[in-house]
């Protein structure tokens, strides 16, 4: 029996799902910013208590913990990283091995410009070293830093991806200054420990946002990893990357986490776009924002270069767009003109709905007044809505300035959300089959925003609230490893890559694979400007040369060697089809105000539908952690697979 804990922790709410054999359960609870690993554990205290068990006895018997956060994400949209110290290479200090003044760097917004330090050293492209750094001067430098407040260093010098011994060096010379038994010790971490791709800017980039988020990071994830083993759970936790796949904590670099719920999402997606043949966007509706993806003939989008804050990074990662409207999207006029988003209320104080005193109005507040959302059963009913003060708020800062009354005021939210939503589909989705809807408040929004991107077919499944979660327990253990190659020849990029394999076979041992448990493969990856070309090579451990090799250029040429693990996944499974009246499902009615006014509207549960029924709209579908709104002239299917089909 196989039995998992997938665990994504958004900036509203924190997502579960428990897969038990063929039994899956799902749970959502509230994020605690303050200290994730209380809502990990609430949500794996939920799942068990789900599963008929108590969370000692789930962790004891668990095959696979995941979790995924977007805590490093939050960190840097937030600014509330540690004070970081830069050294670079001398007479880079200003442009930051820049060729203008039209990019973007970490001095515009995660480095204080008078935390750069130069260090007199020289690497040639060829890896040649002209000049190594003085540990005097090295120490000197890193003095100035600490005295002004460097709570971390960063070390990333010129061509370093050629040549890192003086970035060793470097490294070496701050932890003799400041060795770790001392208070003062001072973390340093340098760029090639990051990445091994040429482009000095972009490692820089790259080296310093992942010193960023390095330290909230590895408190976050090594406490969550402690407070299972301390339960019963016995092997590593292991963490999503952004990349699609996993690794234990200890093999995590604290930049992969960036985005990785998200991506995780976008591989439950690639997994229906596979069930049903389709082109898909995947439109992830949390309570912050959305993200947006596509999955076309069954592949999704991976980015070389990613921009993370608008710099220009170089950890490949799962191509998602991010939009700023989601639930909890604050909706506000100026000069007569609505607006929502991207400003959110995120978790604390969240909706003015919400009573925890928030006063802005958001798109969930606006659902609320429409008469959506259920005050009495959101989250199942574990979490009491206040419709006074959703319109209260929703009637002060919009439908009066606009001169309208709070139901009108609150469509016009819903559909400006809805119209970035679509705007966003239509721009990076052309041509899709359907929309995959998911995240807390996609089924909510779904079809209004299909609607405004001319997209007939929706598809909601039951786990579409905490799809991201359910995308966790699809991944794969998934290593990436990188040299910089010098001279392209048969031997060199058979001895490169022997070296890689070296790497991963240690690393997935630890993680539980024997050698011949590991799926291997090889790339060549040429990079040129801003163009990329990748070339699939074929390798086999042991080989002395690799033969079938492109031309290609020696001095812009990475070779990759990925290792995957699989694990065991949850299948979407057949069911017989009951008749099309959804009549068992019925609980109630209430008015809902849907395009010019209220509307007697019938209500139905989720979990009394069964494969087969169809709902027509307009209708609001009630699950324990999510609602579906089913406008006029669309409906609402469970197919075969248990899935919601809303079409028009």
């Amino acid at each position: 029996m196989d039995v998992t804990i997938n665990i994504d922790a958004g900036g509203t709410f924190t997502d579960g799902v428990f897969t038990r054999g063929e039994t899956i359960e799902t749970a959502k609870v509230p994020t605690t910013e303050h200290d994730l690993t209380v809502c990990f554990l609430d949500c794996i205290e939920k799942g068990a208590e789900k599963l008929g068990t108590d969370a000692g006895d789930l962790l004891a018997e668990t095959d696979a913990v995941r979790f995924s956060t977007t805590h490093g994400t939050n960190t840097v949209i937030e600014k509330t990283g540690p004070r970081l110290g830069v050294l670079v290479t001398a007479g880079e200090e200003g442009s930051l091995y820049g060729e203008g003044d039209d990019d973007s760097t970490v001095a515009d917004s995660l480095v204080d410009p008078s935390m750069i330090e130069g260090i007199e050293e020289r690497v040639d492209p060829d890896g040649t070293v002209r000049t190594e750094p003085d540990p005097e001067a090295v120490e000197r430098a890193v003095k100035r830093l600490q005295e002004n407040g460097a709570r971390l260093v960063v070390v990333c010098l010129g061509n370093a991806y050629a040549n890192d011994e003086n970035e060793r060096r470097v490294k070496n010379a701050v932890t003799d200054a400041y060795p770790g038994h001392y208070l003062g010790a001072l973390p340093t971490l340098a760029s090639h420990e990051v990445t091994a791709r040429p482009g000095d800017r972009r490692r820089l980039n790259t080296a310093v946002l992942n010193a960023y988020i390095h330290r909230p990071m590895k408190s976050a994830l090594y406490k969550a990893e402690d407070q299972v083993r301390e339960r019963g759970y016995e092997r590593p936790l292991f963490v999503g990357h952004s990349n699609g796949g996993m690794a234990r904590v200890a093999k995590t670099v604290a930049i992969n986490t960036h985005n990785s719920g998200p991506a995780a999402g976008v591989l439950a997606v690639g997994s229906l776009a596979e069930l049903y043949d389709e082109d898909l966007v995947a439109a992830d509706m949390g309570g912050t924002s959305i993200d947006i993806s596509v999955v076309r003939d069954g592949e999704y989008t991976v980015q070389l270069n990613p921009e993370i804050d608008g710099l220009e990074t170089n950890v490949p990662a799962i191509e998602t767009y991010n939009l700023g409207a989601g639930g909890g999207s604050i909706a506000s006029v100026e000069d007569g003109d609505l607006s929502v988003g991207p400003e959110s209320a995120g978790a604390t104080p969240g909706p003015a709905c919400f009573g925890r005193g928030g006063r802005e109005p958001t798109v969930t507040d606006a659902d609320l007044v429409r008469g959506i959302l259920n005050p009495d059963y959101f989250l199942g009913g574990s979490y009491d809505l206040a419709p006074d003060r959703a319109r209260e708020a929703v009637t002060e800062k919009v439908a009066d300035p606009l001169g309208v009354d709070a139901a009108e005021a609150a469509r016009r939210i819903a559909e400006e959300a809805q119209a970035t939503i679509a705007g966003g589909i239509r721009t990076w989705g052309e041509g899709v089959d359907a929309v995959a809807a998911f995240g807390g408040a996609g089924a909510v929004h779904a079809a209004g925003f299909a609607d405004a991107a001319d997209v007939d077919r929706v598809i909601v499944t039951p786990y579409s609230s905490v799809f991201s979660a359910f995308g966790e327990s699809t991944m794969d253990v998934n290593h990436t490893y990188e040299r910089y190659l010098g001279t392209v020849t048969p031997e060199s990029v058979a001895d490169g890559l022997a070296d890689l394999y070296d790497e991963a076979r240690r690393d997935m041992r630890s993680e539980g694979f024997d050698p011949d448990e590991v799926t291997v493969g090889a790339d060549l990856l040429v990079e040129s400007g801003g163009d990329h070309r990748i070339h699939d090579v074929d390798y086999a451990p042991g080989v002395d040369a690799v033969e079938g090799l492109p031309a290609v250029d020696d001095d812009e040429t990475t070779v990759r060697l990925h290792a995957r693990g699989d694990v065991p996944k949850p299948t979407f499974e057949r069911r017989d089809l009951a008749d099309s009246d959804p009549a068992d499902a019925r609980h109630d009615e209430r008015e809902v105000y849907w395009t010019d006014g209220f509307e007697e509207t019938p209500i139905y549960r989720r979990d009394r539908l069964v494969a087969g029924n169809v709902v027509t709209g307009p209708a609001v579908i009630e699950a324990v952690d999510t609602t579906v709104a089913v406008p006029p002239e669309w409906s609402f299917e469970v197919d075969a697979y248990g899935h919601g089909l809303i079409e028009r």
